[in-house]
């Protein structure tokens, strides 16, 4: 049997860390272990922890950013697969024990992203989180993967620190030749509080961290930036299949269109590795959005 490490890092944000815990605690079918990472919680994180049963506490005393630290357990765990999330996410019914089912079952997807929805702040418009970053990549927020390619692939890039650390794990991933797949299902609420929540950082700082960030992925993939003359022709039958869905969902009055909301539809259109096919050869399947790098330029 499959057998999984749920890691979740936190500081000093213990009511959203219960929350996090109780949707997990005897919730995961497959074979697992959960381990809290705490950054030098000062609110009775620690205390806490420690009278739960079968979790495993590890302390960092400090902040050492969260590359530093969920490597420093990825390191340890021996388990089949690995999960990262934080505390302020909810993880739903079923998604764990999904996401190791598709692994388990389709040897040629290195990493599972799990669909993150917000239900608190300025995003809860959106039908789920994502991002396709300048090489044309689509973000795992949040996921799981395969133990022994996290490690072959070196971790978390500590260079990125904190923010970027999961757009950089997505490109190494795909860059050893794996698949990364979604879930269909929104598997994680997030309770996105950058302004309010215990050790919240002030918005320029966040900026400067997303910049930096971004900076030092265009450094690091500077090979993948160009894009490829395939898809450059590509792009204006793309474009115009973009425009006749944004109609088909004015005139139909809906938030879908062909049973897919308009956040599939730009990933699909808009995302560079991903078949333009995808949401009709993956209907019947619990996950899609499959992104691959084709083998040329994983030669490069």
């Amino acid at each position: 049997m499959a057998t999984l490490s749920v890691i979740i890092g936190t500081r000093n944000r213990l009511e959203l860390l219960k929350k996090c815990l109780e949707a997990l605690i005897g919730a995961i079918t497959v074979d697992h272990e959960i381990v809290v990472v705490d950054a030098g919680s000062t609110d009775g994180t620690l205390e806490y922890v420690r009278q739960l049963s079968g979790i495993r506490l590890v302390c960092d005393g400090e902040p050492i950013g969260q590359a530093q630290s969920l490597n420093r357990v990825f390191q340890t765990v021996t388990g089949d697969y690995v999960c990262w999330i934080s505390d302020d996410n909810i993880v739903q019914p079923g998604a764990l024990d999904l996401a190791a089912e598709i692994l388990e079952g389709h040897p040629d997807v290195g990493m599972i992203a799990l669909k993150v929805k917000d239900v608190t702040g300025l995003y809860t418009y959106l039908p789920y989180m994502g991002a396709i970053w300048p090489t044309g990549i689509l973000t795992c927020n949040q996921g799981v993967l395969r133990t022994p390619l996290f490690k072959s692939v070196g971790g978390f890039d500590e260079a990125f620190r904190d923010y970027g650390i999961d757009v950089d794990l997505t490109a190494k991933v795909l860059l050893a030749g794996y698949k990364v797949a979604h879930t269909k299902m929104v598997a994680i609420h997030h309770h996105r509080d950058h302004q309010t929540a215990p050790g919240a950082i002030a918005n320029d700082q966040r900026a400067g961290r997303l910049t930096a960030a971004g900076e030092l992925y265009r450094r690091k993939y500077a090979h993948l930036l160009p894009i490829p003359f395939i898809d450059r022709l590509k792009q204006p039958f793309r474009e115009m299949a973009w425009f006749a869905v944004q109609v088909a969902r004015k005139l139909l009055g809906a938030e879908t269109v062909l049973g897919y909301n308009m956040s599939d539809w730009s990933n699909v259109l808009h995302g560079r590795y991903i078949d333009d096919f995808d949401l009709w050869i993956n209907k019947e399947k619990p996950f899609y959005l499959i992104q691959r790098i084709p083998d040329a330029l994983l030669r490069q």
